[in-house]
């Protein structure tokens, strides 16, 4: 009875530290929403500021973000792996979502961005407007 009586305790003493833990992220994941202050104007962007699977806009077109591009990669995977099939290097690169591979944009392309949405919400807009409006756009681009 007695090792029964441990058996129980220690599965219930670890569902307690689990549920503490659960809680204590959710209100972490809360706080971080509620405290998000986004930056509104112009920004040096120099990669820092955008994370994979960040929502970004550029001249109205919402795109998912995936990396920076190495030198080398392939632009177009159903076309011979030729020299100008391949990345220079540095480029921005963003998810297709109707086809494979992903979609190339140059760096200097960022100069026509209007947002960057995290998961935490808008981090950058060009504008109070834009701030305002970002999240329809993202769930609009999501949805469709």
């Amino acid at each position: 009875m007695k090792y029964f009586l441990a058996i129980i305790g220690f599965y219930l003493g670890l569902f307690i530290i689990l549920y503490l833990v659960s809680v204590l992220w959710e209100s972490y994941k809360w706080l971080r929403r509620k405290l998000n202050k986004p930056l509104i104007g112009f920004v040096n962007f120099n990669g820092r500021l955008m994370k994979r699977d960040d929502y970004v806009s550029i001249d109205g077109e919402v795109l998912c973000f995936s990396h920076i591009a190495s030198e080398g990669q392939t632009i177009n995977p159903l076309y011979p792996a030729l020299e100008k099939n391949k990345t220079v290097g540095g480029e921005v690169a963003f998810r297709n979502p109707n086809e494979l591979g992903y979609l190339y944009y140059n760096p200097s392309t960022l100069k026509h961005c209007e947002f960057i949405y995290g998961k935490y919400g808008v981090k950058w807009a060009a504008s109070e407007h834009w701030a305002s409006v970002a999240k329809e756009k993202v769930e609009e681009y999501i949805y469709s």
